[in-house]
């Protein structure tokens, strides 16, 4: 007997969203791409379950912070157009050029504003061919440490700078930690220092990601 294609569960929650719509309308005034990248997002921790790579943790409502457009979203000058939210100003920090394609947009909340990174592509530029192994001259291996930010297999380091375990950094994210455990979860007053927690752990992210692109 021909072997029968099981579909994936993704794919089944996927074509089962029309009925999620009729069920609840309010699904209506979300874009379906956002709709069918959160399904897949939701499909990974399970694909790694069923292959052995740890539990699936359920997540609080406050963890999602992020959607993605795969399709619809328009760029001109200063306003973007975003599918079922309409056109709005942002602040162009890097053009898209013109012989980019945009294949997808993700917006994103971190603790001060909304911030959207995109994914171009431009078809002039050819595919790398990797060469042969008769080829290649030398190898270098590169493994990322603890005291040592990257070592290289020639024995070359890098530095690790510590943005986030410094001696002030991580003092001041006691302070601000033990500010929202004082408290009631779920306040209106637990509000404004889990922000500051926030903005502190992206500082640190930011810097660590600024010397990392200088490598």
């Amino acid at each position: 007997m021909p072997k029968i294609p099981v579909a994936a569960s993704r794919d089944i929650q996927i074509t089962a969203l029309p009925q999620l719509k009729l069920a609840r309308p309010w699904y209506g005034e979300i874009d379906s791409t956002v709709l069918q990248q959160n399904v897949k997002q939701l499909d990974v921790p399970y694909k790694n379950f069923f292959e052995g790579r740890g539990f699936p943790k359920c997540k609080n409502p406050s963890n999602f912070t992020s959607f993605t457009y795969a399709t619809g979203v328009k760029i001109k000058c200063c306003k973007v157009y975003l599918p079922k939210l309409g056109p709005m100003g942002f602040h162009n920090s890097r053009s898209v050029p013109n012989e980019f394609t945009i294949k997808s947009v993700t917006v994103r909340q971190p603790q001060d504003g909304w911030y959207m990174s995109l994914r171009i592509e431009d078809k002039t530029v050819p595919d790398y061919v990797a060469k042969p192994l008769a080829e290649v001259k030398s190898i270098i291996g590169c493994d990322l440490g603890i005291t040592k930010l990257v070592h290289l297999s020639d024995g070359y380091q890098f530095e690790n700078p510590k943005f986030a375990t410094s001696r002030k950094t991580k003092h001041l994210l006691k302070v601000r930690q033990r500010r929202v455990n004082r408290k009631i979860r779920g306040s209106n007053k637990r509000k404004k220092p889990s922000k500051n927690v926030g903005r502190l752990h992206k500082k640190s992210a930011e810097r660590a990601s600024s010397s990392l692109s200088g490598i």
